[in-house]
């Protein structure tokens, strides 16, 4: 035990404590004066004592900090009275709470009840080596009901999908942050409709708050915000009765912001409160029910008309963009009846002539379902410029994915490209939708197929271990030409390594918002986007300083961080080794070839190459394939989509009418 005048120096250092003779401090003082007799009352108190902590306040959905708390001059009232400041300092005085602090336990998923001046100890003890420390604050009115359910909100167990505390035994972090991270990345798209959805992460409040803007503006409703701060937001429909409603507040880091409730549907009761505002009168369900069948029917006759009209506009097309290829298929049983519409196919003299002279041979198929009354699919011809951008060489609308409508797309392709030769391959990549490999094998037969390693031999070994581990699976896959799926069998001609076919995924997003339409605001919709693509495209390139395109510099730098760890040796006339580990690289800079083979098919110098440069102390940029440069890209958006006027001002035609297909029966009763 403690002499006495120690203990009564103790006493008056740590007296503030609130903590009684028989609490943790006073026994752990006493094992310390035990184990260091020689060592003076100071030191005794700082070896009991840590250093300064950050309190992370959880509390519905809301994070406060309360920075630099000493923990050898705080106690339990001290940390209630500042939980409390900082987190109900909005809270009416007039209600009753009944308030409870958790801990979260470092290095589990548990936490402890944080009740008296000993567990306020106790926490600290547990944190010694950790700066934050996360206190969950629970609050209940008197009578026993959740605070927090007048906001429909859970409290600090959130309905994330994430375990909100770390089981990880580091010394550095006790609470893993990033685990509350779970949800996609809010991202804007050029020419594609905001979305929002429940998990979506948000850089910052004021991130999402512009994003909220956009979609309200986008769908073209008014909203009220119930909350607008910096910890929470809160909004909903400004129709009365209507039950769309979004609430975002920031994760434990107190900066990210994440959507945790989101009720997207506009409901019955906010259209007749609509109708109730803006025309003064009480519309009944019946009358409701008829105004959206009417809208339906008008929505069917407004397609009808677009089908009708499509000859004219196929006209209009080839007069103001001269060499754009336009096709219409029809079924017509006899003269004497109106022909029904079947398939549309077209593509624009600039994405033409751009692919031929800016682009690799290299196209992406693929189709999207359009939402209409008369479904439909709007299937796709996508190539890459140098850019590695998005390059729409083609478009149609036919009735479904078949081999018929796919030999009909890849008909009026192909005569775009023209007759393959030797120097320009083409190659498709596919998801093997349903008939367009017949389709393909049966109209471009001298075209390759993608549906993946480098070399010969890193293929061998790795078809070799599955051979071993799972023979089916070796035996189908043999089964598929080698050129559909692996790297070191495509045709280096075609300078890409691509073997997947996101490209076409990013442009169905693309055009998404445009699925609804009739048939001919979805075409010249996607005229007009593909006019303002390519001219804002070819302006921003004009500024360009380097020989080659910004993303390719990009991967460049990458690509000269790993070429760092080989050892080059000149043999002379332009060929080198270069040493990787125990594994020796052949390079021959005249050529532009490495045995890797990673040069030739992607068209950019390999890091083997990248590090025989280096020691020539030559340009990058000058050994990369031509379709990569500046100049090149520029051929391929120096073209113009020309504008076509309104229909209105459209000369008078000779046209038979021509009929929509059959509308689109689904299956199931009719809602």
């Amino acid at each position: 035990m403690l002499k006495k005048g120690n203990r009564a120096i103790m006493e008056v250092l740590i007296k503030w404590h609130g903590a009684t003779t028989e609490d943790a401090t006073f026994k752990k003082f006493d094992r310390l004066m035990e184990k260091f007799p020689n060592a003076n009352i100071e030191d005794k108190v700082s070896m009991a004592s840590i250093s300064s902590h950050d309190l992370i306040i959880h509390y519905m959905d809301k994070v406060f900090t309360i920075m630099k708390v000493d923990s050898n001059r705080y106690n339990y009232m001290d940390m209630f009275i500042d939980v409390c400041e900082v987190a109900l300092r909005n809270q009416p005085s007039n209600v009753g709470m009944l308030l409870t602090m958790h801990c979260a336990i470092f290095g589990s998923n548990d936490f402890m009840d944080v009740t008296s001046t000993a567990d306020v100890l106790q926490m600290f003890e547990l944190y010694q080596r950790v700066n934050d420390i996360h206190i969950f604050l629970k609050a209940s009115d008197i009578e026993g009901g959740g605070q927090e359910s007048k906001d429909g909100l859970s409290d600090y167990q959130s309905n994330d999908d994430c375990d909100p505390i770390s089981n990880s035994d580091s010394n550095d972090k006790g609470v893993d942050i990033n685990r509350f991270m779970c949800g996609k990345e809010f991202e804007v798209q050029e020419g594609r409709k905001v979305s929002l959805e429940v998990g979506m992460l948000f850089g910052n409040v004021t991130e999402f708050r512009e994003a909220l803007r956009d979609y309200v503006i986008q769908e073209g409703f008014e909203i009220v915000k119930d909350k607008n701060e910096k910890t929470r937001v809160t909004v909903h429909c400004s129709a009365e009765g209507c039950l769309w409603r979004i609430h975002a507040s920031p994760l434990p880091d107190g900066v990210t912001y994440k959507i945790k409730t989101f009720l997207f549907e506009h409901t019955y009761d906010g259209i007749r409160s609509e109708i109730r505002e803006t025309y003064e009168i009480e519309p009944s369900n019946m009358q409701l029910y008829r105004a959206r069948v009417k809208a339906r029917d008008e929505i069917e006759g407004n397609h009808d008309k677009s089908y009708g009209k499509l000859p004219i506009y196929a006209e209009m097309v080839r007069e103001t963009n001269s060499d754009s290829l336009v096709k219409i298929q029809y079924d017509r049983i006899s003269l004497s009846v109106n022909p029904t519409f079947k398939r549309f196919f077209i593509c624009f003299e600039a994405m033409k002539s751009g692919f031929l002279e800016g682009c690799r041979p290299f196209i992406g198929l693929d189709g999207c379902h359009l939402k209409g009354p008369y479904g439909g699919v709007l299937l796709a011809a996508i190539a890459l410029d140098g850019n590695n951008g998005l390059f729409p060489v083609a478009f149609a609308v036919v009735e479904g994915e078949t081999k018929e409508s796919w030999s009909f797309f890849l008909y009026y392709l192909r005569t775009i490209n023209g007759t393959t030769t030797h120097q320009r391959p083409l190659c498709f990549m596919t998801d093997r939708q349903k008939g367009v490999v017949e389709a393909i094998n049966e109209i471009t037969p001298e075209a390759t197929h993608r549906v993946c390693s480098y070399n010969n031999r890193v293929f061998t070994f790795a078809m070799d271990k599955m051979k071993r581990d799972k023979k089916e699976g070796y035996e189908w896959l043999m089964e598929i030409p080698m050129h559909s799926w692996s790297r070191h069998a495509f045709d280096p001609r075609v300078r890409s390594e691509h073997v997947t076919n996101n490209m076409t995924e990013s442009f169905n997003q693309w055009v998404g918002d445009l699925r609804g339409k009739p048939i001919l605001t979805l075409v010249d919709s996607i005229r007009v986007k593909l006019m303002s693509s390519i001219h804002r495209r070819y302006e921003k390139a004009c500024a360009w300083e380097s020989l080659v395109t910004p993303k390719i510099r990009r991967k460049l730098d990458a690509i000269k961080h790993d070429s760092r760890m080989g050892v080059v040796v000149f043999a002379g006339n332009e060929e080198y080794e270069v040493i990787e580990g125990f594994t020796t690289f052949v390079v021959n800079l005249h050529d532009k070839s490495c045995i890797c083979q990673a040069w030739e098919i992607s068209g950019l110098p390999c890091k083997h190459a990248v590090a025989c440069i280096q020691r020539k102390r030559a340009n990058l940029e000058e050994y990369c394939d031509e379709y990569y440069s500046k100049e090149t890209y520029l051929r391929a958006h120096g073209g113009i989509v020309h504008p076509i006027p309104d229909e209105s001002m459209w000369p008078p035609r000779n046209h038979d009418p021509v009929e929509p297909p059959s509308l689109l029966h689904l299956p199931g009763r009719p809602k």
